[in-house]
């Protein structure tokens, strides 16, 4: 059990910089479509939505199988939301940051 959280989190540290990665990229994106927009509120939805977006998927996919009490699904299932726990511990707010000076350095 601890070699499969810890797998989750290993798999959370890349999917984390790809997140960034992407989202910065969104940022940049929003901030050209929406100028007018807060600066602020761009960098908080733009960071957070994979991690948000990986959550509801997971749970709308997870959900109706009735699946999950035992075995392999309920091991993926562990790894997933380790994955995102983290990610949205921690990928979402250093990305808001990120995105942030991104933001505010390409409107100046």
């Amino acid at each position: 059990m601890a070699g499969l959280i810890l797998f989750g989190l290993l798999l959370a540290l890349f999917l984390g910089f790809f997140a960034l990665s992407i989202s910065v990229g969104f940022a940049w994106i929003a901030n050209r479509v929406f100028p007018t927009a807060s600066v602020r509120m761009l960098a908080a939805m733009t960071s957070g939505l994979l991690p948000v977006g990986l959550l509801v998927w997971t749970v709308i996919s997870f959900v109706p199988n009735g699946c999950c009490e035992s075995g392999p699904e309920a091991q993926g299932l562990l790894i997933m939301m380790v994955v995102i726990a983290a990610l949205l511990g921690i990928a979402w707010p250093v990305g808001h940051k990120i995105n942030l000076a991104i933001i505010e350095s390409s409107s100046v």
